[in-house]
């Protein structure tokens, strides 16, 4: 999936004043290609990432998707563009307490109303919950589980649908070294494919992942 940003401009208000995130964000990312968004925290890097999924607006320029223009799209479907073709791993979690592990998993499928794929993607799930560790967890609740585990099950469901973009909040927060170095080389596997990712992390170890590294800077109004 090739996705432009062009001029992109993103502000907020806080205490009668207008504060700038962005100013004039230009970005071309090719289809394979693995970068990493660095900055300090209050840098921008979720804000990005937010107003790439479509759940946030810019306040000006524009982001395409293979030359379509997301906010063209009504709310339905920017959801359902974003369930069918981006992978998106929150930085907080947002699992659904009342669904199993398996079940917050194959989330995707349901949302897309096929049904009878959902039996036939089950061993793809198998597949992701022993590659992450979770296979022993599948019949648990989030409640259950460690912070490192449920970042693990909000990776899995971001990458069901096999998804040709996919965007990491600090995808490898609350995990030790080892699963760290897990997850990386998942995604770089999910790279080889031809998906891109963007993954915002202050962890410099995960750099040695990425093609491309984009420093975020505050702007002040």
């Amino acid at each position: 999936m090739y996705v432009t940003i062009n001029d992109l401009i993103k502000t907020y208000r806080r205490r009668g004043k207008i504060h700038e995130v962005f100013s004039h964000q230009t970005l071309e990312i090719q289809p394979g290609k693995f970068i990493a968004i660095v900055g300090r925290s209050g840098s921008g890097k979720t804000t990005f990432l937010h107003l790439l999924a479509g759940i946030l607006a810019p306040s000006s320029g524009e982001i395409r998707y293979d030359g379509r223009l997301i906010s063209d799209l009504s709310e339905k479907e920017q959801a359902l563009f974003r369930n069918e073709k981006i992978g998106f791993i929150p930085q907080g979690n947002c699992l659904l307490n009342n669904f199993t592990v398996l079940d917050n998993v194959r989330l995707p499928l349901y949302l897309k109303k096929q049904s009878h794929q959902v039996a036939k993607e089950l061993a793809e799930v198998e597949r992701l919950l022993k590659k992450l560790n979770l296979h022993d967890l599948a019949d648990e609740y989030p409640k259950n589980l460690s912070g490192g585990e449920q970042r693990r099950v909000m990776i899995a469901r971001a990458l069901i649908q096999k998804p040709k973009f996919i965007l990491a909040d600090e995808p490898t927060n609350d995990l030790d070294d080892l699963t760290k170095s897990e997850v990386l080389n998942l995604f770089k596997s999910v790279n080889q494919t031809g998906a891109s990712i963007v993954m915002a992390t202050h962890y410099k170890e995960n750099l040695a992942a990425v093609d491309e590294i984009i420093q975020m800077t505050p702007t002040e109004a």
